[in-house]
């Protein structure tokens, strides 16, 4: 992973050194239809189109690095996947994330802006305790996500072997509707809420482009069976998300992105 990273950041021009680098965490559902190989398991997916929820596959944790590159006179980001690790139970998601995390630090040394981009899920101890070790780093989150970083009970370590609190106070920064947060210069990136997924759903606008994350994911019906969900929120914030999305790309959380997106379809 370290000598990718290393080789990707040379790939950056001179003339965007001062731009950000996103490390992007997720995870990812291969499915297989026997049941004789090795790891299967069934695993939950909400994204999932077989109509229960579950299906039987390998879930991976990935670690991808995102590079300004120039593309003709406009400012690109290539991605270049670094890691993979699959889950087998032996260690969580979360475990993995923040290893893959620690492995690939120290070649970011000399980097003034890295973004590290993941879902509500992953803020959690055992990524969110890297903090520790990069206390100046910012954290951008929702008001209700902020709360869960405060409770054990509502980020869940509660019932885990690890009950975790967040208490680097001041590098919480606090996101609501109508926010701006500026990557670099006068580059910025709009913030909208959209709960119903979850409570603390955001959505972003930055240039043309949207990133919806679960709040809206073309073709599927909004999850809204959580703890934290609201069926008709969700519904609020689809109808929405496709009023923004007018002249946009769009990102959503799960699936293909989509170039040239048509929200009329969607209506």
């Amino acid at each position: 992973m370290n000598v990718t990273a290393k080789m990707a950041l040379h790939l950056i021009p001179e003339q965007l050194k001062s731009q950000p680098v996103f490390l992007c965490i997720d995870d990812t559902i291969i499915s297989k239809f026997g049941t004789k190989f090795e790891n299967v398991s069934k695993l939950f997916d909400h994204a999932t189109h077989n109509g229960c929820n579950y299906l039987n596959g390998h879930c991976f944790v990935s670690l991808m690095l995102c590079v300004p590159v120039w593309n003709r006179d406009k400012i690109s980001y290539l991605a270049v996947p670094l890691g993979y690790r699959m889950w087998q139970k032996k260690e969580s998601k979360l475990e993995l994330a923040a290893s893959m995390v620690r492995h690939v630090m120290p070649e970011f040394s000399s980097q003034k802006n890295v973004i590290i981009l993941c879902d509500s899920w992953y803020t959690k101890q055992n990524l969110v305790s890297i903090i520790d070790e990069y206390p100046e780093t910012p954290i951008y989150i929702s008001a209700l996500g902020k709360e869960g970083l405060y409770s054990d009970k509502l980020n869940l370590s509660r019932y885990s072997l690890c009950p975790y609190v967040f208490q680097h106070y001041s590098v919480m920064k606090e996101l609501k509707e109508g926010d701006t947060v500026y990557l670099y210069g006068s580059a910025g990136v709009e913030v909208y809420e959209t709960p119903g997924h979850d409570r603390s759903c955001l959505t972003y606008k930055f240039g043309n482009c949207l990133f919806t994350g679960d709040a809206f994911i073309p073709g599927l019906k909004v999850p809204a069976s959580f703890p934290n969900s609201n069926k008709v929120s969700a519904e609020l914030s689809r109808q929405r998300i496709l009023s923004l999305s007018k002249g946009c790309r769009l990102y959503p959380g799960h699936g293909e992105n989509y170039e040239n997106f048509q929200p009329e379809v969607y209506l």
